[in-house]
């Protein structure tokens, strides 16, 4: 369950950078980035393990 709120937020933080990069006047993909980056130093988010199968079917 907590994968999942947490796939939501991503969700959530792509929607919203978009509107955030016009705006901004910025590409929403930069966005994106620094707020993975921002994400990663975060301890309060847990790791995501992928099967890379789902990935590369």
């Amino acid at each position: 369950m907590e994968q999942m709120a947490l796939l939501l937020l991503l969700l959530l933080g792509a929607v919203v950078t978009v509107p955030l990069g016009d705006r901004l006047g910025l590409p929403a993909p930069v966005l994106m980035t620094l707020a993975g980056i921002a994400m990663a130093f975060t301890p309060f988010v847990p790791n995501v393990d992928i099967p890379p199968e789902i990935i590369l079917p």
